[in-house]
């Protein structure tokens, strides 16, 4: 008998309307309950890197002047790259913490 069980949530996969159903099988393990627990995060993760491209994009490269090999960018926008980039090297980090552990016990690396 196939359960649905409804998975998503997070801040930002709950923004971006994420939420898949996915069915599992009455005897499915805790360790593929907790594999399937990362999804938000999984979500959330790719979301931050598309905002890090797209600001990428709309201040380094669309600013790039090639003659002098220079960006001008002021200091908002600066604050806000450092962020993306931040925030998405900590989810990514956090992400791999978490599969090691909910793969292979607390004891994992």
């Amino acid at each position: 008998m196939k359960q649905p069980i409804q998975s998503g949530g997070g801040a930002m996969s709950s923004l971006m309307g994420t939420s898949i159903n996915i069915a599992l099988t009455d005897g499915h393990s805790d360790r593929e309950g907790a594999l399937l627990d990362l999804e938000a995060d999984i979500c959330d993760l790719s979301s931050m890197a598309n905002v890090a491209d797209d600001l990428l994009d709309r201040f380094i490269s669309s600013r790039h002047d090639r003659k002098r090999n220079i960006i001008s960018i002021n200091s908002y926008e600066l604050d806000m790259l450092i962020f993306a980039w931040k925030n998405t090297s900590m989810r990514a980090s956090e992400l791999k913490r978490r599969f090691y552990a909910d793969a292979y016990g607390e004891d994992a690396p």
